[in-house]
């Protein structure tokens, strides 16, 4: 009997284990990633905050905290005038940048792809409150607002004055803007020990498997930059570098009417069909009257487009410049 009794009162205890087991692992949270090893480093996402935590306990000043706020929450739309000066064969490539109501960071920096040279360079005013310059060699220019009572564009803003000149013509290239972060970001350093940096980093790089997305330190949209044109103009080659662009440029909703990008397709496909056929001629002809459609159907800046055009300047500038550049080398 005695032996029954010690059985129950065994299996009664183990069954309130269990029973606090379970509701100390629900009163956890459930994104939290902690190391097998002595749990060195605890880290989770902060679903309130929108941001990352990472905690560790250090010999020298004991419970330390870091946040990693990625600089993605931000809601960039950029929008471009491409102006051409006949004289001097160069063209100002000017840049609208707006930060959409509802961003959580300021837009901190601004990135735009280059694949030739620019010079002419210019920021917003107050100049002063503006930082730029090439990025890393990498054929990239950088705005980065780092004075002024805001570090970067607030949310529902809007800052125009962004530009550069080139004599490269417009081709579709990426534009790059990162946030200005809410907190500073400093992982484990020399005061730790080795054991503590090596578990913050398998923390650290599970947390941004998981969250793939939300770990993205950037934002990239779509605009027009310039690019060298090619060195050994082959027409064919070039027509159909154009129709790609034009399919790009519908895709992106630069282009708001199928119909009239079917239009635009027939006559570059008819003007291409002409200069296989070596009727020079008449090629130019069809791309002048495609010239003569897109000046009609589409708008050439922001600051003048009506509600009834099918162009942004995005698509202007793609198809009238470069259609005009292929009319000019044609022989």
């Amino acid at each position: 009997m005695k032996i029954k009794i010690y059985l129950l009162a065994i299996s009664g205890l183990f069954i309130v284990g269990l029973i606090i087991a379970e509701l100390t692992f629900n009163e956890w949270p459930q994104n939290k990633l902690i190391t097998p090893q002595n749990e060195l480093i605890t880290g989770y996402y902060d679903s309130v905050n929108d941001w990352f935590v990472f905690e560790w306990n250090n010999s020298d000043y004991g419970k330390l905290k870091t946040i990693y706020d990625p600089a993605n929450k931000i809601r960039p739309i950029i929008k471009i005038n491409v102006e051409f000066d006949k004289n001097k064969y160069e063209y100002t490539y000017i840049y609208e940048v707006t930060n959409q109501e509802g961003a959580v960071q300021p837009i901190y920096k601004i990135f735009i792809k280059h694949l030739t040279s620019i010079y002419d360079t210019k920021a917003p005013s107050p100049l002063e409150d503006w930082h730029m310059g090439e990025y890393r060699d990498k054929d990239t220019w950088y705005w980065a607002k780092t004075g002024g009572i805001i570090n970067g564009i607030p949310s529902g803003q809007t800052v125009s004055g962004f530009s550069f000149k080139s004599k490269g013509i417009p081709t579709i290239l990426n534009s790059v803007f990162t946030g200005y972060r809410r907190a500073t970001f400093s992982g484990p350093g020399d005061s730790d020990t080795k054991e503590v940096n090596e578990a913050f980093d398998k923390v650290f790089n599970d947390l941004k498997e998981k969250y793939k997305e939300k770990f993205e330190g950037n934002v990239v949209k779509r605009t027009i930059g310039p690019t060298t044109p090619p060195v050994d103009f082959k027409p064919i080659e070039f027509i159909n570098y154009i129709i790609n662009l034009k399919h790009d440029a519908f895709s992106l909703s630069w282009i708001t009417n199928e119909e009239v990008e079917q239009s635009f397709d027939a006559k570059l496909e008819n003007a291409k069909l002409k200069i296989t056929q070596k009727n020079i001629n008449d090629a130019k002809n069809i791309l002048t009257d495609l010239l003569n459609e897109v000046e009609a159907m589409g708008c050439k800046n922001y600051n003048n487009c009506p509600k009834d055009k099918y162009l942004t300047p995005e698509a202007y500038a793609l198809l009238f410049y470069n259609v005009n550049y292929l009319i000019e080398q044609l022989k």
